[in-house]
């Protein structure tokens, strides 16, 4: 069955046909913070889509915040080191101990479109690049706290293009009669 799936483009929603699966669709504009419509759960996948210009690009990062500063995961795309540094920073604590998995920069293609999804799990985030699993970082805070998401550009031409983030129940069942 074929259900309206809807987009938030330029301030306002637009419907288009697809199969509905319940995320909530957005054009980026510059760095900035996108709220979340829902306490996050086991399960929820967030997603960004960016376009790599090339390998002088420095780094960039998709990060879930809550209140007063919290980073409850930063990951953190630094190609010129073939690393993803993954970390959170807790207010009056600060950044905690990092972890470091190996992402080779030959991952990253020149004018290519990419995706960055972080999917909740139970205890633990999986990060994926173009859907290939690329790390996991344990929640450190409790979930329920995220309120936004924030995502850094690079330098060099690099841009990020989109996200998906879930959407609550009740705007689902609103969007699909």
């Amino acid at each position: 069955m074929v259900l309206p799936k809807w987009n938030y483009v330029l301030g306002r929603f637009e419907e288009r046909s697809t199969e509905y699966n319940s995320e909530f669709t957005f054009a980026i504009k510059g760095e900035t913070e996108y709220e979340l419509h829902k306490a996050l759960e086991v399960g929820d996948v967030l997603s960004a889509f960016g376009q790599f210009k090339d390998h002088t690009t420095s780094k960039f990062s998709f990060n879930i915040k809550g209140p007063n500063n919290l980073y409850l995961i930063h990951v953190d795309f630094r190609p010129w080191i073939n690393e993803l540094v993954l970390n959170s920073n807790q207010p009056g604590v600060g950044w905690q101990a990092e972890v470091r998995p190996a992402f080779p920069k030959e991952k990253l293609v020149g004018e290519t479109m990419f995706k960055v999804s972080v999917e909740v799990l139970e205890g633990e985030y999986r990060i994926s690049y173009n859907d290939e699993e690329v790390g996991k970082f344990p929640q450190r805070q409790n979930i329920s706290l995220a309120s936004h998401i924030i995502l850094h550009g690079g330098s060099n031409g690099f841009e990020w293009k989109s996200a998906q983030l879930p959407l609550n129940r009740i705007l689902q069942e609103v969007m699909i009669n």
